[in-house]
């Protein structure tokens, strides 16, 4: 999902290290052509714009790990 300043990914594994979500998360912008570049476990840079990185579980029966990137200046 993609709205003006924020972006949800729904990846297919659950990661419980913010280390290992942020690396999950620029390898799988990667993959869908994206220019993108860890700056530390909660920042971003996704086609030269810089994003915050935040998780969020669901639960609905199997719990669901959201990760929502919001574009910062």
């Amino acid at each position: 999902m993609l709205s003006k300043n924020k972006m949800v990914i729904e990846l297919d594994e659950r990661y419980f290290n913010q280390e290992e979500l942020s690396n999950a998360v620029v390898q799988h912008l990667i993959s869908k052509g994206n220019s993108c570049e860890k700056i530390d476990h909660y920042t971003i840079i996704l086609n030269n714009k810089k994003y915050t990185l935040t998780e969020k579980t669901i639960n609905i029966g199997v719990p669901l790990q959201r990760v929502i990137l919001k574009e910062t200046k």
